[in-house]
Order: structure tokens, then C-alpha cells, then sequence
């Protein structure tokens, strides 16, 4: 998935190597917010309205938590649901280039 969304201009950030001020900004700067769901997802409340949020979830498991705030906040929001391989979560590239698209397209 990663080499995709490099070739698309994404920016692969570790959120736990950034200060709360760090992840504030980053949050308020964003264009995209791409990953998968975990707590870190609560700065999107710092994302601006129209911000395109992707969230991947692992097969069997989804909370809606992220979802609602992203429609409280006016973010454009989609999800994907992928296989769970070892400890990594595996989804389909063409998939989230799809869902990108669509998103993009508002």
C-alpha cells in the first residue's frame, strides 16, 4: 500500500515521534489522513472541514467512533476493511486508490 500512496505524494508520519503540538499541527495542515485506526485518530478533531480521512480497519472489527466525529468536523471520510496477515493488515492497493478517487471527487 505504501509505495502507492508515495507516488500519489503522501507523507508516512509516526505519530508517536511527534510532541501533542506537532501532531496538532500536522492534524490542522493535513490535506489527507490515511491509516490505520488507532487512537492517534483523535487529532482529527484538530483536521479542518473538507479534509479527506481514510481509515483501515482490520477484518472483523470496526467502531464508528472516528466516523462520527470525522461528520461532526465536515471531513470527507471513507474506510477500508483488510485481511489480517500476521501482525499486518493487508488491503487491496486498487481498492484505496478507488476510495481516494472518490474522496478527492467530493
Amino acid at each position: 500500500l505504501w509505495p502507492m500512496l508515495e507516488r500519489r505524494g503522501f507523507e508516512r508520519v509516526l505519530l508517536a515521534k511527534l510532541s501533542l503540538a506537532e501532531q496538532v499541527e500536522l492534524f490542522q495542515d493535513a490535506d489527507w489522513i490515511v491509516g490505520h485506526h488507532g487512537a492517534g485518530f483523535t487529532n482529527i478533531a484538530f483536521a479542518s472541514r473538507g479534509t479527506r480521512f481514510l481509515e483501515i480497519f482490520q477484518a472483523g472489527h470496526f467502531s464508528p467512533s472516528f466516523a462520527r466525529m470525522a461528520q461532526l468536523d465536515g471531513l470527507r471520510y471513507g474506510f477500508a476493511v483488510g485481511e489480517v496477515d500476521g501482525v499486518d493488515t493487508v488491503v487491496d492497493p486498487a481498492a484505496i486508490t478507488k476510495l481516494i478517487d472518490i474522496l478527492d471527487a467530493g
